[in-house]
């Protein structure tokens, strides 16, 4: 799995959007999570 040049790969500005969806996902379940903790 040896891959210096990410930004070679032909697949990552498909996979871009996947991985921003991704993170915003995370992000969310995160700030809920802390937002609860808070008000609890």
């Amino acid at each position: 799995m040896d891959q210096p040049d990410h930004t070679k790969v032909p697949v990552s500005k498909d996979l871009i959007p996947v991985l921003a969806d991704f993170i915003n996902a995370i992000y969310q379940k995160t700030a809920q999570g802390l937002w609860h903790e808070n008000m609890v």
